[in-house]
């Protein structure tokens, strides 16, 4: 979930008032959900990737590039893999955490991991943008900005091109005066990259220690990064068990298993039309909410939280999460009239459901 750091410390997590900020200076900011194949995952899971395995991650997202051709212009595209082990790391991104602008616009869709990228406002003053896996971003011809990986080693991006050569950074000599914001979000990543590694001190002998201890770091504090990731690229998350394990076949397993479960042409067709209204709305829903626990995790930092204000956005949370459990079960119905009674327990058994057995499938859908 992209997020503004301003230069005076403020955070700014609306989604609405993001887009309207980066607008006033030409920038467009957009959620492309990525790949939710389990191969695709897979790719961007790892740290790197052999050429190979960049050429078929790109055409997970070909739609995408076949889009910007048709709209922009745009005629070439490559894939980049940042991670802490490229050699000579530090002075590859040295050259572009200066502000700079491009003859071209600069044009890139994160895959996955993190990235920073700061901007120069019209009155002079600068503020940093969080850009996170699902983020398409335009940075405008001539727009004053720099880019930062900070303690987030690993970040795999797409970049679009008209002329590669309209990305040679042209420097202004305008100091990055955003530092302390800049520190502040070094500190953010690395916290939660140690947090993965370290244990709590003295965790073995205090066992009266909260299990929500270290979650006052989220973004989101009822949020994991992991559950907003899952909101805003419309998974499944468990909402529908209930079909799921009750003979209701889902159509994002449906598609991956279409060879074992020998789908006619009709059936595929059919439950890709499925799967593409589920995940629209999901991924719909799952923003909407996302941007909800926002703003009540808002209300209670800053100390301006009252009973109408809570009870209104909690009411909502809830009404939207109803709506989305709905459009995942009703996604797993219309799969019934599609699929085979042999269709069904052929999906039955390759999921790992029969005689008791789970498997070791993690249900998305």
């Amino acid at each position: 979930m992209a997020k503004i750091i301003s230069q005076d410390g403020k955070a700014i997590t609306d989604s609405t008032a993001i887009e309207k900020r980066l607008a006033a200076i030409g920038i467009t900011l957009k959620q492309w959900p990525a790949p939710t194949s389990p191969r695709a995952r897979e790719l961007m899971d790892k740290q790197a990737l052999s050429d190979n395995e960049k050429a078929e991650l790109l055409k997970f997202v070909d739609n995408r590039f076949e889009e910007l051709k048709r709209d922009k212009g745009y005629q070439t595209r490559d894939l980049v893999v940042i991670h802490e082990d490229i050699p000579g790391l530090p002075d590859m991104l040295a050259k572009f955490d200066k502000i700079h602008t491009h003859s071209d616009d600069e044009v890139r869709y994160i895959l996955a991991g993190t990235g920073y990228f700061g901007f120069v406002d019209k009155d002079g003053s600068q503020f940093m943008l969080e850009v996170t896996a699902g983020d398409y971003i335009n940075v405008p011809a001539n727009a004053e900005h720099w880019f930062e990986m900070k303690g987030c080693a690993r970040c795999k991006a797409v970049r679009y091109f008209i002329d590669t050569a309209g990305w040679t950074p042209h420097y202004t000599g305008r100091p990055v005066a955003l530092r302390e914001a800049a520190h502040v979000l070094t500190a953010m990543c690395l916290f939660g990259l140690l947090a993965l590694v370290c244990p709590p001190v003295g965790s073995a002998t205090t066992p009266e220690r909260s299990p929500y201890a270290g979650q006052q770091q989220r973004d989101i504090k009822a949020l994991s990064a992991k559950e907003v990731d899952d909101y805003r690229q419309g998974r499944g998350m468990g909402y529908a068990k209930a079909a799921e394990l009750n003979r209701y076949p889902g159509p994002s397993h449906v598609l991956e298993l279409s060879s074992p479960l020998v789908l006619t042409s009709a059936q595929r067709q059919q439950t890709q039309a499925i799967y593409d209204r589920m995940h629209n709305a999901a991924v719909l829903l799952g923003r909407q909410i996302v941007d909800r626990e926002a703003s009540l995790d808002t209300l209670f930092a800053g100390r301006k939280a009252d009973s109408d204000q809570v009870e209104r956005l909690t009411r909502e949370i809830a009404a939207l999460q109803a709506q989305l459990r709905f459009v995942h079960l009703r996604a797993h119905l219309e799969m019934v009239a599609v699929l085979m009674p042999a269709q069904i327990d052929t999906y039955q058994r390759l999921r790992g459901y029969r005689d008791g057995h789970t498997g070791g499938h993690q249900h998305q859908h």
